[in-house]
């Protein structure tokens, strides 16, 4: 935990005088009270939709005790300092307001015995080449981690493979909704056991949000091996966010299945909008994407990470 909180002032032009307040008590409903302006809209973009770690680290920039500069990070287990937000007014961007954001919080922290920083952000936001700019220089390195794709109802077209990947005999798929308690405290149960599938594809993330329009599970005989689950995210705007088949049962295209039956689904809702993300080092899904997804993907992007070992 942090302990090291004391308040520093500088001043803009030699006039204004910037006080920068740093505190690791910080709450998400706090912080969306007094500096609302200073957060992003897309907050969940940022978080992963996942649920953020509080209480939540940051230094927060004011001008006669109103805020015109904010960052944010939380920690995870391993000791790593996440930022998730790092905004400056309009007005006072390009003053040095950003720089001294950051360096509070590297003091802060090196206090502390935390050595490693890290921040994502999408490539094709205005503000990237100005995050690069700044977080270069100063000794951070840079890579893609996830590559971004969206779909919009004007551009898709139903791809001609999708109704050529039945299931084989044995499996079957189900909605989400209809899982029964035994099979969810099985699930559970192996991956104690087994650790058999990564963490982020864990099925019970962000339940109340769940799309459970075309949210799937998939059996073999009478076993969960799979699913693919979504989420509301915004208006309109569903996220394929899990997509998992155990790995004894890939081999028989069951994930293409997965994913088949999902869009179809989600079209018969009246899905307008989707948007889902692969990982950069999954090179096989990545091709597939590429080759079976080109034609109606609406955009694409990537989200960068910057660390920093202090």
């Amino acid at each position: 935990m942090v302990r090291h909180c004391n308040n520093l002032s500088y001043r803009i032009n030699g006039l204004v005088q910037v006080e920068y307040r740093a505190s690791d008590t910080i709450s998400l409903t706090a912080i969306e009270t007094t500096h609302s302006n200073l957060l992003y809209p897309a907050l969940h973009s940022q978080t992963f939709g996942k649920p953020l770690r509080e209480p939540l680290v940051g230094v927060t920039a004011l001008i006669d005790l109103k805020p015109v500069g904010l960052i944010l990070c939380e920690l995870d287990d391993s000791g790593t300092a996440r930022i998730f937000c790092w905004n400056v007014l309009p007005q006072y961007r390009k003053k040095g307001v950003g720089h001294r954001l950051l360096s509070r919080l590297e003091q802060m922290f090196l206090a502390n015995g935390i050595r490693m920083l890290s921040l994502s952000i999408r490539s094709d936001l205005a503000s990237f080449q100005a995050v690069k700019a700044i977080l270069i220089p100063q000794g951070w390195s840079c890579s893609e981690i996830l590559r971004l794709y969206k779909v919009t109802k004007s551009s898709y077209r139903k791809p001609l493979w999708f109704d050529r990947v039945p299931l084989r005999n044995g499996y079957s798929l189900f909605p989400w909704h209809e899982l029964r308690p035994t099979e969810k405290a099985q699930i559970v149960a192996r991956q104690q056991v087994d650790n058999w599938f990564p963490s982020e594809l864990n099925p019970f993330q962000e339940e109340s949000t769940i799309e459970w329009s075309n949210s799937l599970g998939l059996r073999y005989q009478d076993e969960v091996i799979g699913w693919m689950i979504t989420h509301r995210v915004a208006a309109g705007v569903t996220q394929y966010t899990v997509l998992f088949v155990a790995a004894e049962h890939r081999p028989r295209a069951t994930g293409i299945a997965l994913i088949a039956e999902s869009v179809r689904r989600h079209l018969a809702a009246g899905g307008s909008r989707a948007i889902f993300q692969v990982r950069s080092d999954n090179q096989l899904f990545l091709r597939f994407v590429e080759r079976r997804f080109n034609s109606i993907l609406s955009s694409t992007a990537k989200r960068m990470q910057f660390n920093k070992e202090l």
